[in-house]
């Protein structure tokens, strides 16, 4: 690891990351790879209602830094999720990055980042799955600035 990515890796220890998607294993490899880099305050949900109740409960201090948010799930899928997100921030005045990780086709990703966008979200970024470690790390030195 060379000087600038160990000040990257640096900077990314003090974000606190949240992870929605219902697939098990997903979770884990998302929570492994930010490990890598130099995320360790990682918060997993698997489904859109306990997320926007965790995030919600949250006080100032606690709040999270960056959502990295799956498209497809049951009961409440990404776009729903996004939507409901959206109306609680701006009530409660909720800042945080959200990055839509995804496998859907590119038609359901814009218009989920479209939706996004229009209702006053900071879309730090879109990643396709597999995730890769580099565009990860990318998209999240896009929250420290």
């Amino acid at each position: 690891m060379d000087r600038k990515d160990r000040r990257v890796v640096t900077k990314l220890e003090h974000l606190r990351v949240m992870i929605l998607d219902d697939d098990s294993f997903m979770r884990h490899i998302l929570t492994e790879t930010l490990n890598q880099i130099g995320v360790t305050d990682v918060i997993v949900q698997k489904d859109g209602p306990s997320a926007l109740v965790f995030i919600l409960a949250q006080e100032p201090d606690d709040a999270i830094d960056v959502l990295l948010c799956d498209l497809h799930m049951p009961n409440m899928d990404g776009i729903e999720f996004i939507s409901k997100l959206a109306d609680s921030a701006t009530e409660i005045g909720l800042d945080l990055g959200l990055v839509i990780v995804s496998g859907a086709d590119n038609l359901i990703i814009r218009m989920a980042n479209l939706l996004a966008d229009a209702q006053g979200m900071e879309v730090l970024g879109v990643l396709r799955k597999p995730v890769a470690k580099d565009d990860l790390c990318a998209v999240l030195e896009k929250a420290l600035d």
